[in-house]
């Protein structure tokens, strides 16, 4: 495609001037024919070389920034995953086999998610751009990393379907058995790569997990959409006195049960169920609950029912508090602002008859890094109370 290029309309250019990496289809204003994917260079309206992108014709977004040099964009890109591994090195070692090593835009790789689990690495794409990158991506990552390396690919994400994108999922390089041990902070943590969520784990909450640690002496733990029980294992590391699982996934439970056998704790209550509907059936309390459930808002148009559904799930979580408590409360809808979270917390908090202090509030761990350019890849957050 030789001397083909993405022109945008007058004024358009801003943006990635100031180094967002999305162009949008309304932004456009020649283009050639392409297949999805291709990449191209992106140019103003005055004919002023912005970006390398990689384009598509599905969806609002058209493009995604490779870079914004017009060296050869796959320089660009090879030089950006060494940038990104050469990182993760700080959060990798004995006590912690497994981290985010890319992490899309935050590591100037819109639509690719490396997760490491030891030897293993899970790849997950959300765009035919880095669909036909794949085989370039794994090149480099056996590079750095050693022919060894165990690449598999779960690409799953709500995003490709917006692109009319099929999932992808299989073994890229190199095979392994499907359950998958791993150690964070000293504890084994254990998932079933054939039958999971994401990519394996959400490492992304780790700083969320040893805060629940630290405040979980002597407690009375619900853990509520439980998944694998993460937040479970950190409890009884420190200290709770009794624990209780809730997750609507069987197989997540088995998964939560086995890890606590692997770590030499004391079984915990599985029970199989929707958050929602156990905490409006069950009439026990808890000295701390967490909520981290799935996400209720995937897109601006599901806003005002995910506020909704966000404080009748906070009411019914506090109606199982004990007095005084503690609450996690986490969402990983980024359309819902942090600053509407909490309002919503503090509502949930207020016609409960309750009231609460605000011990700390999380994001995105730190191997999740966040493109100061592009805030859209700040997607989590947590507020964490005192509730009395």
């Amino acid at each position: 495609m030789q001397n083909e290029k993405i022109i945008l309309k007058p004024g358009r250019d801003l943006p990635l001037k100031k180094k967002h990496l999305w162009i949008f289809s309304g932004s456009v204003h020649e283009k050639p024919d392409f297949p999805n994917g291709t990449i191209l260079p992106v140019y103003s309206s005055d004919h002023i070389f912005l970006a390398w992108a990689y384009f598509n014709n599905t969806g609002s977004i058209a493009g995604r920034v490779l870079g914004f040099s017009d060296q050869d964009p796959l320089v660009q890109l090879s030089r950006n995953l060494k940038i990104a591994f050469k990182k993760r090195e700080l959060f990798y070692g004995s006590e912690n086999n497994s981290c985010r090593l890319v992490n899309a835009e935050g590591d100037s790789i819109p639509g690719l998610i490396i997760d490491r689990y030891g030897q293993l690495l899970v790849l997950q794409s959300s765009s035919a751009g880095i669909d036909l990158l794949k085989n370039f991506i794994i090149e480099n990552v056996t590079a750095y990393f050693g022919s060894s390396v165990i690449i598999y690919e779960k690409s799953r994400s709500h995003s490709r379907s917006q692109e009319g994108l099929a999932s992808a999922e299989g073994f890229l390089h190199n095979k392994c058995a499907p359950e998958i041990e791993i150690r964070e902070s000293g504890l084994i943590m254990t998932f079933d790569l054939f039958n999971c969520q994401k990519t394996g784990l959400f490492l992304d909450m780790i700083e969320m997990r040893r805060l629940i640690q630290n405040h979980s002496r002597g407690s009375s733990v619900l853990n509520c959409f439980s998944y694998t029980g993460g937040f479970s294992l950190y409890a009884l590391a420190g200290g709770a006195s009794h624990i209780v699982n809730v997750d609507i996934s069987a197989a997540a439970l088995e998964q939560a049960e086995i890890s606590l056998k692997k770590n030499n704790f004391k079984a915990a209550e599985n029970i199989k169920k929707d958050g929602f509907e156990f905490l409006a059936e069950n009439s026990n309390l808890y000295d701390l609950i967490i909520i981290d459930p799935p996400a209720f808002a995937k897109s601006r148009h599901d806003l005002h029912n995910a506020q909704t559904a966000y404080l009748r799930l906070f009411k019914a979580a506090l109606v199982r508090l004990k007095t005084p408590g503690k609450l996690l409360l986490a969402s990983c809808s980024f359309y819902l602002d942090p600053s509407v979270f909490e309002k919503i917390a503090a509502r949930a908090v207020s016609e409960t008859g309750r009231s609460a202090s605000i011990i700390s509030r999380h994001r995105c761990a730190p191997d999740h890094p966040v493109n100061l350019h592009h805030p859209e890849s700040d997607y989590l957050k947590s507020v964490f109370l005192d509730v009395q």
